[in-house]
């Protein structure tokens, strides 16, 4: 099973997790409907494939994978999720 990544509030959507991930997990991207109101940036977890190279663009440290995080990040999965479905 894929490892679960999630971006976190401390996203400032500087798009650099956007322009390394090769599956196109990461939403809204600067030219999408809805970027300028978003909060964050979002992953996927239906296309993404946990290969981390989000994790290691992003500079300030809002990607996580959830496997080893603390409990109270557990809510950005439904965060991450809910962008998808709306």
């Amino acid at each position: 099973m894929a490892r679960v990544y999630v971006i976190t509030d401390r996203c400032i959507k500087d798009m650099f997790c956007v322009e390394v991930c090769m599956r196109g997990a990461i939403h809204p991207d600067g030219d999408e409907p809805g970027f300028s109101s978003a909060g964050q940036l979002h992953i996927n977890p239906k296309r993404c494939i946990g290969c981390s190279a989000c994790i290691e663009a992003c500079p300030n440290g809002a990607i996580i994978g959830l496997e080893d995080s603390p409990a109270e990040f557990s809510q950005f999965a439904q965060v991450n999720a809910a962008w998808f479905r709306a």
